[in-house]
């Protein structure tokens, strides 16, 4: 492959100038040469630590001031920021990766069904006590591993509600879903890396429900001062609208969720085994 300035772009062809360093049309580079493991290694802590739009530098921000940097984002200012579907996808692939080996099983709920299954002497409920005690178990295991990445997976329906609560604001329902993109995203890093861990490795009764208990706290406030600052209306009555929604949004997800689980236990959803 030529290591000099060819006279046409190797990715798209447009014609360029000897003393182009990028191509006009789609920025690629003018001097290409063979790859190398050092083009590999520089590609892959220019991604992590550059300074305007790493991803380093995107967590930082989006603790400091995640509304404005969402804010800037939909408003154009998109090459010193980090991508937010790049950064949503990036914490979903971590996320993955430490809740299903940092996970534990709760089984107290099982354990009740069992025990009544065993004292009765009617056959149908011991039957049903027992399929109830095997469902729990289902769901403590998949609630373990991968309720948070199913809460990543709701963004869509989340942006939605906080949408219609801001829809007489300027931004469209996909300028909306890009916010969220960066504020679950984070929400979600600080699970993974955080949260998780502190309750793996620190067996204490009640330790990991105080840590649940702590980390929706953290999430509602999170959101309702992300919001807060991307819609950019100042003052006290949009701060508390803004934590209102964010509460709002937070309970009925948990509702949606426990109801769900509760059908599964008492029904099964009609899946037949």
């Amino acid at each position: 492959m030529n290591s000099t300035n060819p006279q046409q772009c190797q990715n798209c062809g447009t014609a360029f100038r000897p003393d182009d360093r990028f191509c006009a049309l789609c920025g690629q580079k003018t001097n290409i040469h063979r790859l190398s493991l050092h083009d590999i290694w520089h590609d892959a802590v220019h991604y992590f630590t550059h300074a305007d739009k790493g991803i380093f530098a995107l967590v930082k921000d989006l603790w400091i001031r995640p509304g404005v940097v969402a804010r800037e984002f939909v408003l154009g200012h998109r090459a010193k920021h980090f991508k937010p579907l790049n950064f949503f996808l990036l914490v979903a692939g971590i996320l993955v990766l430490v809740t299903s080996n940092l996970h534990t099983y709760e089984n107290a709920g099982s354990r009740q069904f069992e025990k009544k299954a065993g004292q009765t002497l009617n056959m149908d409920e011991k039957k049903a006590l027992e399929t109830y005690s095997k469902r729990i178990r289902q769901v403590n295991g998949f609630v373990g591993k991968y309720s948070n990445v199913v809460n990543m997976m709701a963004t869509p329906l989340i942006t939605l509600i906080f949408f219609l609560f801001y829809r007489k604001e300027p931004f469209n329902y996909i300028e909306h879903l890009v916010g969220n993109l960066y504020f679950v995203g984070f929400t979600m890093i600080f699970y993974a890396l955080l949260v998780a861990p502190l309750i793996y490795y620190i067996d204490a009764p009640g330790f990991d429900l105080a840590c649940i208990g702590l980390f929706f706290a953290f999430e509602i406030w999170y959101k309702g001062r992300a919001y807060y600052q991307f819609i950019g209306r100042t003052g006290g009555k949009h701060l508390a609208k803004a934590m209102a929604v964010s509460v709002a949004t937070t309970v009925f997800w948990a509702a949606f969720t426990a109801s769900m689980i509760s059908i599964y236990i008492r029904t099964g959803f009609g899946i037949v085994k």
